[in-house]
């Protein structure tokens, strides 16, 4: 079966009087029917730019500089804007990071969610209407016919994911971009906005890119992982492999950065006295670099590794290939 979507060697630069900031610089994924593929990275390497890149949101100064965006055969990027438009919320969708931003607060929260329902669909407004009132109580809203009358500022911040979890599959798309779906959400809440996700993807057949930075719900989620470092994806593998044999050393960097609690309890088999001296946790030192002042000429990820080696500064690693479904970017 060809995949669904495949984004091949994806530039997508910002141009700015400061310099080309490359939020994107070459990027290359693989999505089949019924999968759920993880984008993971700290802060400003990408992840979102690539999200937006795949819809062709992106806006000035930012503009796709080369590649392809292959969804079903086709090329987005060959698309007309009205052609694009067909495509997106119909069969591409996101939800994006911030839902409360991007809700209209002037608009009842019912006639937001028909609004897209009335440009794919051929409806009348009275069954868009009625059909946005079944998407939220598919959500698990209560009181649905009310609460589609309301306001987004009468909804808690998990009730808006909720809603743009809504609007994002009220025309049953075959893709679904999830951007940080989890942010700044009580733990209880993520566990029920995942939960909807699987449910999502199993009943619909729905495929799902999950952006985050939470490698907890990436191992709970995905099947495949890509790592993203400096606009590039720096190690792709299943989710088994990216957690028990990790390549790339800001994936070693990452995984070794999230507590554990073995050190506690290997103290207490042990009858440690130290037990309750606090741990010092792993970090990767420095910060993600500038994408607008990336050399080019070498490893982007060199100035914060400790496992660097003197080819890491004369030019950028290319891909290691480990196997069909794995596969990294480092000179080690």
């Amino acid at each position: 079966m060809p995949p669904l979507l495949e984004v091949l060697d994806l530039h997508t630069y910002f141009f700015l009087e400061q310099g080309t900031l490359k939020a994107v610089a070459g990027v290359n994924i693989t999505l089949k029917e019924r999968e759920i593929i993880g984008i993971v990275g700290e802060s400003a390497c990408g992840k979102s730019t690539l999200a937006l890149s795949i819809l062709r949101l992106v806006r000035r100064p930012g503009r796709i500089i080369k590649g392809e965006i292959r969804f079903r055969g086709e090329d987005l990027l060959k698309k007309t804007d009205h052609e694009m438009r067909m495509v997106r919320g119909n069969k591409i969708s996101m939800i994006f990071q911030d839902p409360v931003t991007y809700l209209n607060p002037s608009c009842k929260i019912g006639y937001q969610i028909s609004e897209g329902i009335l440009l794919h669909k051929k409806t009348n407004r009275k069954a868009a209407l009625e059909q946005s009132v079944e998407m939220l109580r598919s959500m698990g809203i209560s009181s649905p016919s009310q609460r589609a009358m309301n306001y987004p500022h009468q909804f808690s911040g998990g009730m808006c994911q909720r809603v743009m979890i809504a609007m994002a599959l009220s025309c049953e798309p075959h893709l679904l971009i999830a951007d940080e779906p989890t942010t700044a959400l009580d733990v209880t809440i993520q566990a029920q906005i995942l939960e909807l996700m699987r449910e999502i993807k199993q009943s619909k057949g729905t495929s799902i890119i999950l952006i985050t930075h939470d490698l907890g719900i990436v191992a709970r989620m995905c099947g495949f992982i890509g790592i993203m470092y400096a606009g590039k994806i720096v190690e792709y593998a299943n989710a088994y492999t990216i957690f028990n044999n990790p390549k790339h050393p800001y994936t070693i960097g990452l995984i070794n950065s999230v507590p554990k609690l073995s050190f506690h309890q290997d103290q207490r088999q042990n009858k440690s006295n130290d037990f309750f001296k606090p741990m010092r946790l792993q970090t990767i030192p420095g910060q993600p670099p500038n994408l607008s002042e990336l050399a080019g000429n070498q490893c982007s990820f060199l100035p914060r590794c400790t496992k660097s080696i003197k080819e890491c500064a004369l030019k950028e690693p290319g891909v290691r290939n480990i196997d069909s479904e794995h596969w990294y970017s480092c000179f080690l």
